[in-house]
Order: C-alpha cells, then structure tokens, then sequence
C-alpha cells in the first residue's frame, strides 16, 4: 500500500472480502493527505483506494486499536480467510500458539525490500508481553508474537513496511488473528513484534 506520487508510507494489509484492505491505522493516517492511494499485490495487479477509515479510538500505536480499513476500486480474486474477533482471539490463540504465521512486504532482515508477500513462522508469547515490551503493552488489545532464534539469541518477526500485514493462524483456511502494530525498529534488535487484535 502506497502513494502513488511519492512511493511514501509503504505499508502492508490483508484483502478482505475482496474489496476491503484491513491494514493498521498508523498507515491510515500516513495516507490522510495523499491524493491517489494504491494497493498492489505481488503479481503486480493494482487497486485505487476510493476510501479511507482509521479506528475510532485510536491515538498512535501504543493505543491498542491500530487498525485501518481501506476499500478499493475493484475487487482482487483471492482466497478466503476467516476472522476473529476479541471474545474467540483467545480461544483460537490458544489452540494455534504455536502455529501463527506473519505475511507481509516489509523489509527483510538484511534491510532489503521484498518483492514479494513474505511470511514467518510466529509463536504466540503474549503471555510474556509486559515483562518483555514493558508497560504499554494491553493483552485485551494486543498479541505479542516472534519466533526466538537460538542462534543469535532474540526474537524474529516483523521490519519496516510490514504494518498492517496480518497474523494468521497456520490452517488451510487461515484465521486473521490480528496487523502487526509495531516491533523492532531496526528488524534485527530481537523485540517480538506487537499485533493489533482483530
């Protein structure tokens, strides 16, 4: 998802219903001025964005509620996905926590733009969420989510041009369990990523 003009505010989402972008509400305000919004998937097909809406409630990322909804111009053919909602997220992060799959076009761990839909295996540690990202973090609201990485000791996840992307759990009908909010900066500093529940 980007603007057309200045290729500013690169970020990720999930179609949904064919015609709708879910994606976070960070990247809805990033687009707030831009005069033509787009949204390509990896075959190169483009979608004009014809309106824009950003939660209610939210007030920057550490509110819990970053999330967006774009509609588009024409449909995409996609697959279906499901998904939850706040009363099942716990249930169904209970029985997929180790099987939560991250799909975005962020960069990738070498800073390098990716060109086409990347995902990675994910685990559910939203248990650990406030001993590990701090205070700010609400589980009502929030998934924390990485995978830890023995080798160099810390936790993969998302980097930047991934907000928005989706957390899916790891079935033949995925479920959207939630966007990614924010997360390591530098993508290679070892903090889990943090969802928005969906």
């Amino acid at each position: 998802i980007y603007d057309e003009k200045t290729r500013a505010a690169n970020c990720s989402g999930v179609v949904y219903e064919s015609i709708y972008i879910l994606t976070a509400a960070h990247c809805v305000v990033n687009f707030a001025q831009s005069e033509k919004i787009i949204v390509e998937k990896n075959n190169g097909e483009k979608r004009s964005v014809v309106a824009i809406l950003g939660h209610s409630d939210y007030r920057g990322i550490l509110s819990g509620d970053d999330i967006g909804l774009l509609l588009i111009n024409r449909k995409f053919n996609v697959s279906n996905i499901k998904v939850t909602n706040l009363n099942e997220s716990e249930k169904t992060l209970k029985i997929y926590k180790e099987k939560l799959i991250l799909a975005g076009y962020g960069l990738n761990e070498n800073r390098e733009e990716s060109k086409s839909l990347a995902t990675a295996t994910q685990r559910d540690i939203s248990d650990k969420g406030v001993s590990i990202i701090g205070d700010i973090f609400n589980k009502n609201k929030m998934v924390a989510a990485g995978k830890w990485e023995r080798k160099i000791a810390k936790y993969s996840g998302a980097c930047e041009g991934d907000s928005g992307g989706g957390l899916f759990t790891a079935e033949r009908t995925p479920t959207l369990i939630g966007l990614v909010s924010f997360g390591s900066v530098d993508c290679a500093n070892g903090e889990p990523t943090v969802y928005t529940k969906v």
